[in-house]
């Protein structure tokens, strides 16, 4: 077979061939594997003679050092750089792996096969310090293309590892971390058309996948089409697993993160420092996070918008959450995070805090299980109007941390300036309940219960003391608490404006008048004694108290 060499610094007619591809053997600009060997100045004249010839750089089995002097020392490569598997090893030996970057300056290349090493010793983590970053010419409009990343094991970098900025139809997969500094893969600038797929982290100091959109500086621009699959997790020091922070069009499906210092996915805008932009179009499928999130700070899987930068249109669909290290899903943002849909999902174990804290615009949720939480199930609290919508919600062991478990599924926050537009719940179930009375399924303030549609399946697991009519909870029928915090003044009047009959009850309190009306106008009274009152749809109940009652609790007499 041909080979190339050189002699006395000229390229001979000479080729090598590896899997039936002409390659460049780096040897024959003098690298020698094996540790002590400085190899810098012999791996710079091998990349520049074998981009020279149009040739992929071939390194041969066994360790192989380097370690740039300064800034202007580091490694450029406008080939491919191929390896012979695992046990080619490129290392870096500065101390705390400074200047171990390679910067890929071109389009059409593949970096492939084999590990690279540096030596993190501190939290310090400068750019220089990634293993491989590819970017255009500061200033300039290209985007590098079609660049391939693939069978890599990664091993104490204190920075990052695969830095992508600008570039475009490109693909890494089959990528192995164990200890970094920075993010495993970080996709920003105006990329475009990322498939990342199969990535293995162990101890990632920041987030194994990033997606980030900065609104200015010289990363400036939003990646879009953006495809994250096989995603694993493990042990991660700081940081997030899977961050999507100002993106567009991204999907990221089978993911597993088991600890996390973070939020195991992120969908988020930023202000201050990184100034991101929001984020649309967003696909989470097929997840489980364990021991995920951060306590006061994010859940497992954590969704936030900003003013002025939109998070919107994102869909959740088939993930578990289990052991959470704080809530299980947050959505949060008001007005800025808007139109979300959560379909099959379980979250099992918040230890310190509600399962689910929402406080987004326009949600639906779908077939959702919460088990073992500390605090409520699912906690409304909404800023703004638009509308909620839950269809099959599953509750084991909630509200826990209560003092009396009560086992409160759902609670729904008042906001008498800007209410709820709609609510609807169907198929609400509290099936176990280890503590308490166990009768809450949910609760809503007064000012949405005419606002609100019922199903036809909403349960406890037991029925509440019978002399307030609470066994029929049991058989189907829906009911709700009404907050007593807004009800501040007597009399307080409730209508009913729900299409179909109620029932109100009234526990407790000192009541000196309860009147019913059947025009909202002329009342006429019941008497005080009577607690549970049948209300017609369009009727009206006003109750004058010196003590306002210590619960009211609504439910339809029938839905049809």
């Amino acid at each position: 077979m041909m080979q190339l060499s050189l002699v006395n610094g000229t390229l001979q007619n000479e080729a090598i061939f590896f899997d039936n591809q002409q390659v460049y053997d780096v040897r024959r600009s003098g690298v020698v594997p094996g540790e002590g060997i400085d190899n810098t100045e012999a791996l710079r004249n091998a990349l520049t003679q074998a981009a020279a010839l149009g040739l992929p750089v071939k390194l041969p089995e066994g360790v192989i050092e380097y370690s740039p002097a300064t800034v202007n020392d580091m490694l450029i490569t406008t080939t491919s750089i191929i390896g012979s598997g695992k046990s080619t090893v490129l290392r870096c030996t500065n101390e705390n792996g400074n200047r171990s970057l390679i910067l890929i300056n071109g389009s059409n290349i593949t970096i492939s096969n084999f590990s690279f090493e540096s030596s993190f010793l501190t939290g310090n983590r400068p750019e220089n310090n990634t293993a491989f970053k590819v970017e255009p010419p500061v200033g300039s409009e290209t985007v590098w293309e079609n660049i391939e990343f693939s069978n890599l094991w990664f091993k104490n970098f204190s920075g990052g590892n695969i830095l992508l900025k600008h570039v475009a139809k490109s693909r890494v997969y089959n990528i192995y971390s164990h200890t970094s500094g920075a993010d495993i893969v970080h996709v920003t600038g105006n990329s475009k058309d990322i498939t990342v797929d199969s990535v293995y982290s162990v101890m990632a100091g920041d987030d194994t996948v990033a997606v980030i959109g900065y609104t200015a500086g010289n990363v400036q621009g939003q990646p879009q089409n953006i495809k994250i699959s096989n995603v694993t997790v493990v042990d991660s020091w700081h940081g997030r697993g899977v961050t999507v922070v100002g993106g567009k069009n991204v999907q990221i499906t089978d993911v597993l993160v088991d600890g996390c210092d973070g939020a195991g996915i992120l969908i988020s805008s930023e202000a201050g420092t990184y100034n991101t932009f929001g984020n649309s179009n967003i696909l989470i499928s097929n997840a489980t996070l364990i021991r995920a999130g951060k306590g006061g700070a994010s859940g497992a899987l954590h969704v936030l918008g900003r003013a002025g930068y939109i998070t919107e249109n994102i869909q959740i669909q088939n993930v578990k959450i289990i052991s959470s290290n704080w809530r299980g899903l947050s959505l949060s943002g008001t007005i800025y995070a808007k139109n979300i849909s959560v379909e099959n999902l379980e979250v099992d174990g918040t230890p310190s805090s509600q399962g689910i804290l929402i406080n987004s615009t326009n949600t639906r949720l779908k077939n959702i299980t919460v088990a073992n939480t500390a605090g409520i199930g699912i906690a409304y609290e909404p800023a703004v109007s638009g509308y909620l919508e839950i269809d099959g919600l599953y509750g084991r062991n909630v509200n826990l941390a209560s003092e009396s478990g009560t086992g409160l599924l759902l609670n729904i926050a008042n906001n008498a300036s800007s209410p709820l537009t709609r609510l609807s719940l169907d198929n609400m179930h509290l099936v176990e309940q280890s503590v308490g009375a166990a009768r809450e399924t949910f609760q809503i303030p007064s000012n949405l219960a005419p606002k609100t549609k019922f199903g036809s399946n909403l349960t406890t697991v037991v029925p509440g003391p019978t002399d307030l009519g609470y066994e029929s909870f049991n058989l189907g029928l829906p009911f709700y608490n009404i907050n007593l915090t807004t009800i501040t003044t007597s009399p307080w009047i409730y209508q009913n404006t729900s299409g179909y009959e109620q029932w109100v009850y009234l526990r407790a309190g000192t009541l000196s008048d309860i009147e019913i009306s059947h025009n909202g106008t002329d009342f006429y009274s019941v008497g005080s004694a009577k607690r549970n009152i049948a209300l017609k749809n369009g009727y009206s109940i006003r109750v004058t108290f010196s003590v306002k009652p210590t619960e009211i609790k609504i439910k339809p007499v029938s839905l049809i």
